[in-house]
């Protein structure tokens, strides 16, 4: 599996952000994998079977205690503000998977405009702006 992180200034409501998760799940007809079944200890999965492919994702929120106490490696200055890693993304790796994806980070970007999206290097953080506008890179325009 791979995986991306969104990062935020800010802590959300999780209970928001999991409700969010869903209704883009059942918007596009995925299947709601709850905490207890998902694959490696995350918060909730989105699964549906495309052919012979398999769209998994899953998300990991961060909790509000831990959120700004975490270890200084879980989180990024990124032009001089320091942005903590909110929401890990774990995924299988195919352009369904990506576009699915893709999606969901233009809706809950459109949401909340502060937070940014990168991939597991943490090298490159892009906005809801730079997607918006195809300024990133080809994992982000799937």
């Amino acid at each position: 599996m791979r995986n991306k992180i969104i990062v935020s200034l800010e802590h959300r409501d999780k209970e928001q952000v999991l409700k969010k998760i869903i209704e883009f799940g059942k918007k596009n007809k995925f299947e709601i994998i709850p905490k207890e079944k998902t694959l490696s200890l995350g918060d909730m999965g989105l699964n549906k079977g495309i052919d012979n492919d398999n769209i998994y994702i899953e998300f990991s929120i961060t909790d509000k205690d831990e959120f700004k106490t975490q270890h200084i490696s879980n989180s990024s200055v990124i032009n001089g503000k320091r942005y903590y890693f909110y929401i890990w993304v774990d995924h299988t790796k195919n352009v369904e998977t990506y576009h699915s994806m893709n999606k969901f980070f233009n809706e809950i970007l459109s949401d909340y405009p502060d937070m940014l999206v990168t991939d597991e290097t943490c090298k490159n953080f892009y906005s809801f702006e730079q997607i918006k506008n195809k300024q990133v890179p080809e994992w982000l325009l799937a």
